[in-house]
Parts: structure tokens; C-alpha cells; sequence
């Protein structure tokens, strides 16, 4: 029989995890931005996508020591935070998630709609 579905808070691991990738994103944003990068959307991608770069890593490291995972619901967070371009290469860089249907489907609709909303404001200009 399967046990039931988990509904506990988040592990102190995640909270931790998506705190330490928030402040990496804010920080490299915020040395960007000082560095004289003037358009914030690109300094926020930047900084979002090495976030959530990392993370991929770190999943994919619990994945293998066999140790508490980061929920896919902040893996995609981070995507839809503006680290879209970092989820796909840490997907790519770690081999992590490619072959979890759900999640591709979920990150290639948040891909989609950036995308999107990317062409429109450049339109827009």
C-alpha cells in the first residue's frame, strides 16, 4: 500500500536552501547593478539564473548522498524568480530532473511565458 502524500511543513534543509539562493541572487543582482550593468532585468536574470544554477547542484548532490531533496516546487520557483536560463543549464551542466516529464513541462511553460513577456516589452521599446 502506498503511504500517504506528505503535507509537513517545509524542512528546515529547503528554508535554508531557498533563503541562501535568494540572498546569492539578491547579492550578485545588487554587484552587478554596482559594477555598472545598467539594465536591472538583465543584472536580475543574471543573478536569479546563478542561483538557481547552484541549487541544481545542490539537489543533484543531495540526489546521490542519498540525502534530504529540495522540493521541485523551489527548483521551479527559482526559475519563475527570472533564473530560467540557470535552471536549463544546471539541468543540463548536473544532468538533474531531464528526464522528470512533469517538471520539464512545468519549466518549459514558465520558459515560455518569460519568453514571451521578454518579446513584448522589446516590442514595446
Amino acid at each position: 500500500m502506498a503511504s500517504p502524500p506528505n503535507h509537513r511543513l517545509p524542512s528546515r534543509w529547503t528554508v535554508v536552501c531557498a533563503g541562501r539562493a535568494a540572498t546569492v541572487a539578491l547579492a550578485l543582482t545588487l554587484c552587478l547593478l554596482l559594477a555598472g550593468l545598467r539594465p536591472l532585468g538583465i543584472a536580475w536574470m543574471a543573478g536569479w539564473s546563478a542561483a538557481a544554477c547552484l541549487v541544481y547542484g545542490l539537489d543533484k548532490w543531495a540526489a546521490q548522498v542519498n540525502r534530504q531533496r529540495i522540493p521541485e516546487r523551489v527548483l521551479l520557483g527559482l526559475a519563475l524568480a527570472g533564473g530560467s536560463p540557470g535552471a536549463l543549464l544546471g539541468m543540463v551542466l548536473f544532468r538533474h530532473k531531464t528526464r522528470k516529464t512533469p517538471v520539464l513541462g512545468r519549466l518549459g511553460l514558465i520558459v515560455a511565458i518569460q519568453g514571451a513577456l521578454a518579446g513584448l516589452w522589446w516590442l514595446a521599446q
